[in-house]
């Protein structure tokens, strides 16, 4: 009995002290307490003018949706007090303000909106001299303005050397901007100068150039299938209006080519 005790005695002290505690009923030390988790990094200020630029640029394969293109201009027109100095802007206002210019129909308004479009693009060309856009959209938007205020017209205002001179800057700085837009700006220049300044062989070199450059540009083909009935090539003008007409939107430019599908079909009509 004596060793037995002894045994339990022994046992009882080599027992770690919490346990000594829990069993001698005394109060365990408290655990010490977790650290809180690390708030989560706040996200970046906003930046609406850098979210204007990108809704610009996403909504630009939808602008002819109903009433897309001008609430982009009034968006982009307010911004400009304050981004005046942005290349992007004005390259953006430049190219949508020729979009709403070739949909109106010509007269005053195409040259009103085509004024204020060459206006943008001449700020952007201020803004950085290397850059193809705005010397491209330069020479779109005085084709708008020339179109609406008239051809003659225009020649006389000493207009089609300016249309010249920012479409061929823009094919030396890049031939293949926008599927091959500026060697299309210049075939359509010398398709529709009056005589004796017109220049179908010319206007065809740039505008082949233009399909080679996008054969989806339903554009491209349907200023080259204007220059084939031009020359009463008719059965060449049909082959290209069917083309057209069987480009998949979703590949090319939907707006530029649903328009051009709706001229290829009234272009169709007429050659029947």
């Amino acid at each position: 009995m004596r060793r037995l005790a002894l045994a339990l005695l022994a046992s009882a002290l080599l027992l770690p002290v919490s346990v000594q505690a829990q069993e001698e009923g005394e109060p365990q030390a408290a655990e010490p307490a977790a650290e809180p988790a690390a708030e989560p990094a706040p996200e970046p200020p906003a930046d609406p003018f850098a979210d204007l630029l990108a809704e610009a640029s996403r909504k630009w394969w939808s602008r002819d949706g109903k009433g897309v293109t001008q609430a982009m201009i009034t968006k982009m027109e307010a911004a400009e007090a304050e981004h005046a100095d942005s290349y992007a802007l004005q390259v953006e206002l430049a190219r949508w303000l020729y979009w709403q210019a070739s949909s109106v129909g010509g007269g005053a308004a195409e040259a009103t909106l085509g004024k204020k479009g060459w206006d943008h693009a001449e700020k952007a060309k201020a803004l950085n001299p290397a850059g193809v856009e705005g010397y491209y959209w330069a020479a779109a938007n005085i084709g708008a303005y020339s179109r609406g205020s008239g051809i003659i017209n225009a020649v006389r205002q000493g207009l089609a050397d300016e249309f010249k001179a920012n479409g061929m800057k823009a094919i030396e700085i890049n031939a293949n901007h926008d599927s091959g837009g500026p060697l299309r700006a210049m075939g359509r220049y010398y398709f529709s100068l009056p005589w004796p300044l017109q220049d179908l062989d010319e206007a065809r070199k740039y505008l082949e150039r233009a399909v080679k450059v996008d054969p989806n540009s339903a554009i491209n083909k349907f200023y080259l299938a204007e220059l084939e009935v031009e020359e009463g090539n008719t059965e060449a003008a049909r082959k290209l209006c069917n083309e057209i007409l069987a480009i998949d939107v979703s590949k090319a430019d939907p707006p530029s080519t649903r328009k051009n599908q709706v001229n290829a079909k009234a272009l169709l009509a007429e050659l029947d």
